[in-house]
């Protein structure tokens, strides 16, 4: 059987149904005997559909052709190959609404889910196509997120359009890899469903034709088109209340204990590492900052308090206490995440660490000038300041998350005070993952002697506290 009627249909990436059939009740796996063909113009052959690329419905009453492509079809031919009848009713052809999904995927943190959720809308406007997210908790998820199901974040209306937290699989790798111009993105092999969105971080690496400022005003709109409950539009519209009374403020996003307390095994991994902001290191850059600007400190511990106690400057502000002047209500923790968000991304320069994706989605969302501390002061010059500078605080974290930064940066510029440091911080934190690191860091470097050197200066407990660290059971893989 062929289709007789002219019809040009432009198959694009993802899923197409090509045929709702309605045959009679009797026979119909039949129907399974159907050939399927594609005739780009009159003059053209026509080409089978691989059957791999063929769903048929449990029902039997249409079949989804999956193109890992955009094509230009003139005609489509459906052939019976058997000699029963079928007793065709009628057979309609319909083309997708939309050529994509790209759906985020993130299983992290509120900032990556969120900035992965914007990337998605970005090529879904980009492609004229749909957008969707997942959002569920897993074992390793931040306790901030797996404090709050999607039911108590989203409204449910949003919910029932872009919500695929239940038909699609929730991952952060493979990141999307596509490099070249948006037009030819639309030719790219897509997998089945369309285009996973895991990526948290800007997409002008993958475009040649890319536009920053379009991007930074989609993210922008597209941030607040997001369809959150209303006592998250609440927090919302507090922070931009709040900003319009500062005026111009600056803000510093301090990532400390937090670390410490989820991620504590692998603080000297350059992706986690880069997120710790010491105490010391805020002190020094508030004194650079003082020109009796307001400056807000952001930090999800305590981190902020102890600043603001320790500097008493009125100037100085921790962004927990400004939620309370407004309302009476408290929030909760997916509220002061998106209220904090907001107002950062309302300041007009942002502090903060390399590898926190946060402070980077909020200065997206506002357009805001980002400053990485690491680019503000040399790497000497920074051990020194830290080393030379006390602040009066008992929790041993904001101790480990000192080191912790010393001993990362020490170890990258193979500084002579590194085991000294070393040393130090493990007799002030009882940490041995800090001499489990350096005896790593030795042995990499083949500095055997120093390695044997140094474990001879340990006793039995620091020994076992080290080994301890090197155990892969004892780490929270």
């Amino acid at each position: 059987m062929t289709i007789k009627k002219p019809l040009m249909v432009t198959i694009q990436p993802f899923t197409c149904k090509p045929s709702c059939i309605a045959n009679r009740d009797k026979y119909k796996e039949r129907q399974k005997t159907l050939k399927f063909e594609f005739s780009i113009d009159k003059d053209s052959e026509f080409i089978e559909f691989d059957k791999s690329l063929i769903d048929w419905s449990d029902d039997l009453q249409y079949i989804t052709i999956y193109i890992g492509y955009k094509m230009n079809i003139r005609y489509i031919r459906i052939t019976q190959t058997a000699e029963w009848p079928l007793y065709f009713k009628y057979i309609n052809i319909y083309q997708r609404k939309f050529p994509y999904l790209i759906v985020a995927t993130r299983i992290d943190g509120f900032g990556s889910r969120i900035f992965a959720l914007l990337n998605a809308m970005y090529l879904a406007f980009k492609l004229k196509s749909k957008y969707g997210f997942t959002w569920n908790s897993i074992l390793n998820s931040p306790k901030s997120i797996n404090e709050l199901d999607e039911k108590y974040i989203f409204t449910q209306d949003y919910l029932k359009k872009y919500s695929y937290t239940d038909s699609v699989i929730h991952r952060s790798f493979p990141r999307f890899s596509f490099y070249g111009s948006f037009q030819e993105l639309e030719y790219y092999p897509t997998e089945r469903y369309g285009f996973y969105m895991p990526n948290n971080q800007p997409l002008n690496k993958h475009f040649t034709d890319f536009n920053d400022n379009e991007y930074r005003a989609c993210l922008n709109k597209s941030f607040y088109d997001i369809g959150f409950n209303d006592s998250i539009k609440n927090a919302i519209d507090i922070a931009k209340k709040l900003s319009d009374e500062f005026g111009e403020f600056e803000c510093i996003h301090i990532r400390n204990g937090d670390c410490i307390d989820e991620l504590i095994n692998f603080i000297l991994r350059s992706d986690v590492n880069g997120r710790i902001f010491p105490l010391e290191l805020v002190n020094i850059l508030l004194n650079k900052l003082s020109n009796n600007k307001t400056i807000v400190l952001f930090s999800p511990d305590n981190s902020a308090d102890l600043i603001c106690d320790i500097i008493k400057n009125k100037s100085i502000i921790n962004s927990a206490n400004l939620f309370a002047t407004q309302t009476a209500h408290e929030l909760n923790s997916i509220e002061h995440i998106v209220f904090d968000l907001v107002l950062m991304s309302k300041s007009s320069a942002i502090y903060s660490r390399k590898a926190t994706t946060y402070s980077l989605l909020a200065s997206y969302i506002g357009n805001t000038k980002l400053e990485y501390i690491d680019n503000l002061f040399d790497k000497n010059e920074i051990i020194s300041l830290i080393k030379t500078s006390y602040l009066d605080y008992s929790d041993n974290r904001f101790k480990i998350a000192k080191f912790a930064y010393l001993i990362y940066i020490m170890m990258q510029n193979n500084h002579p005070d590194l085991e000294t440091t070393v040393l130090d911080g493990y007799n002030q934190t009882d940490f041995g993952i800090f001499l489990a690191e350096y005896l790593s860091y030795l042995l990499k470097n083949k500095s055997i002697d120093k390695a044997n050197f140094f474990i001879k200066k340990l006793n039995s407990i620091d020994i076992n506290n080290m080994f301890k660290y090197l155990n892969p059971q004892n780490q929270n893989q």
